[in-house]
């Protein structure tokens, strides 16, 4: 046998030759001339593959392997699995590296190309495991360097894959299939984990859904994660509405006292103070009742609010019993970003006010719009402009003075 392989080799030669100096074609040709042998149709594989023919070496490979003295089997699969790599054949391309990583002289390089044809094949995370056992295996500076390779293109990938299954997702949510875009989104976040912005549409898709719960988790997960100022503040205005829910809530308040001057001055006034000239304490009473809706708050941000106020201010001794009043109050208001940290609202209201107690008739009736403008300025502060204009009306000659327009604007900090 010793004398056959040493034969095989002198004959091979030429052909081994003509191969080490990049002649492939020559070289698969002196492989090949006579009665091939597993060495020769060996060689001609390999000149067939460098010569840019993987498919013609992939068959030759074949023939070598049946062959009486076929190649080492961990050389043979990893050059049948290089064929296999090429022709876009990536699952058993993989296979085929993981047979020759039974060698341990072929392991490390065959688990890092095993890894590459598993990645290319579109398995990220296969690809991720096939590199974990490469680095476990790796001891000396060249492998290790395989395997740092290895990492920064499954991080490229992962990047890619991710912002690809990103984009996917604003396809499904902008086509309002909110199940899909969710499933894509959370792809996208498993990915690459540190991509705050998939995390925040998975919680966007969430409550589409009307998975709450599930919205609320996500946004707070986002904001644990590197986000720009605008990303955090649409998961923070999510949160924040969130926060609210909707439906009623109400509130009530009653009061009693003594008052010793009830004709002292006050905002409104049912009649001219002059006109009594004696002071008369009495005893007061008041009484407020608070009803408020919130509106569910939807993806867009929206937030509509109702409310209605009822207050009472009653004098129980009848010489100042027309200084009573009672005021209603409506008001609508709705708002919405304008930017990451803009918010605008307009306002939309009414009031009533009465006068007196066995006397009790209307005082005067109002009309107020406006609007406001709020400026988050970092988590802590936050600037507001509110104007409003009045048109108030006073009831019949009585309170005819009463009558008039009103503009008001603020800033609170």
């Amino acid at each position: 046998m010793i004398a056959l392989a040493l034969a095989a080799a002198v004959a091979l030669a030429p052909a081994q030759e003509a191969f080490d100096r990049g002649d492939y074609a020559q070289a698969e040709q002196l492989a090949l001339q006579g009665e091939p042998t597993g060495a020769g149709l060996y060689l001609a594989a390999l000149a067939r593959f460098r010569g840019g023919h993987p498919d013609g070496a992939l068959e030759l490979l074949k023939r070598a392997g049946e062959a009486p003295d076929p190649p080492t089997a961990s050389l043979w699969h990893f050059n049948q699995a290089a064929c296999l790599y090429e022709l876009g054949r990536f699952a058993e391309a993989e296979q085929q590296y993981l047979l020759a990583a039974q060698d341990d002289s072929l392991a490390i390089v065959s688990l890092v190309n095993a890894a590459f044809a598993a990645l290319d094949g579109g398995g990220v995370a296969r690809a991720r495991e096939l590199a974990k056992t490469a680095r476990g295996k790796a001891t000396d500076e060249r492998a290790l360097d395989l395997v740092a390779d290895l990492d920064a293109h499954l991080s490229a990938a992962e990047r890619d894959k991710s912002l690809s299954e990103y984009k996917d997702g604003l396809d499904a949510y902008d086509a309002g299939n909110y199940a899909a875009a969710r499933e894509r989104f959370l792809r996208a976040s498993a990915l690459d984990p540190t991509d705050g912005r998939s995390r925040i549409m998975a919680a966007a898709s969430a409550f589409r859904l009307g998975a709450r719960g599930a919205a609320r988790e996500e946004f707070g997960r986002a904001l644990t994660l590197h986000l720009d100022e605008a990303d955090a503040q649409t998961a923070r205005a999510y949160l924040d509405l969130l926060s609210k829910g909707g439906g009623w809530d109400g509130s009530a308040r009653l009061a009693a006292g003594y008052d010793t001057n009830p004709q002292q001055t006050g905002l409104l006034e049912p009649y001219d103070p002059r006109s009594i000239s004696t002071a008369t304490g009495s005893p007061i009473t008041s009484a407020e009742l608070g009803l408020a809706w919130h509106a569910a708050p939807s993806d867009e941000h929206v937030d509509f609010e109702f409310d209605y106020a009822l207050s009472q201010l009653a004098y129980t001794d009848s010489t100042v019993a027309d200084r009573s009043l009672q005021q209603h109050l409506v008001l609508m208001a709705v708002q919405k970003p304008l930017s990451a940290s803009l918010r605008g609202g307009l306002l939309l209201g009414g009031e009533a006010d009465f006068a007196g107690l066995g006397n009790f008739r209307t005082l005067q009736t109002a009309v107020r719009v406006g609007g406001f403008l709020s400026l988050a300025e970092g988590e802590r502060f936050t600037t507001r402009l509110d104007t409003s204009y009045s048109r108030k009306q006073g009831a019949g000659l009585e309170f005819a003075y009463l009558t008039g327009n009103r503009a008001d604007a603020s800033i609170t900090e």
